[in-house]
């Protein structure tokens, strides 16, 4: 009998450990949109499905929104939410437009993150180049609804290279 109890709690899906703030942004992913399918991959990342591929939300903005205003922390994560699933939902996020390029400073350890999400798949590894120690400059499209980073099918379909990029950036 014990055997049988072990075995089914074994197979149980494991959540991920998350903080409240976190689990209440995916619940509200999960709301809004449940094609989204929300996963939490630690305290201020959650990886969801779009019609573009996966996307990966990183919560700090967010978060320092809500230790500095906790009164307007649902609206902070309404807005989030919103915006999100707006641009899950349009194909302009997925344009390359060089005007609108933006260099942006990443702590390091970030870029591992974003890029661990997208393993495998060559093409949409972002673009950056070292900036200080610990840090790193990506290069940010920003429009209108979206606001995303430039990855190597950017630059293999626009024919940029790194230093042209960095100069439209700068």
């Amino acid at each position: 009998m014990w055997r049988i109890c072990f075995v089914v709690t074994a197979l149980q899906a494991v959540p991920a450990h998350a903080d409240s703030l976190t689990d209440r942004v995916a619940a509200a992913f999960g709301h809004e949109d449940p094609k989204l399918q929300p996963t939490i991959k630690s305290d201020d990342e959650i990886h969801l499905t779009t019609r573009m591929g996966p996307v990966t939300v990183f919560l700090d903005r967010v978060r320092a929104e809500c230790q500095r205003r906790p009164e307007n922390c649902e609206v902070s994560i309404k807005g989030l939410v919103s915006s999100t699933t707006t641009i899950a939902a349009s194909s302009e996020a997925a344009e390359f437009n060089a005007e609108n390029v933006y260099p942006v400073v990443r702590p390091a350890s970030s870029l591992q993150a974003m890029q661990a999400t997208v393993s495998g798949d060559v093409k949409r590894l972002f673009i950056s180049r070292p900036y200080i120690s610990g840090a790193v400059l990506l290069y940010a499209i920003d429009s209108p609804r979206a606001l995303r980073f430039v990855n190597s099918s950017d630059l293999e379909h626009s024919g940029l290279t790194l230093d042209a990029l960095d100069k439209i950036a700068v």
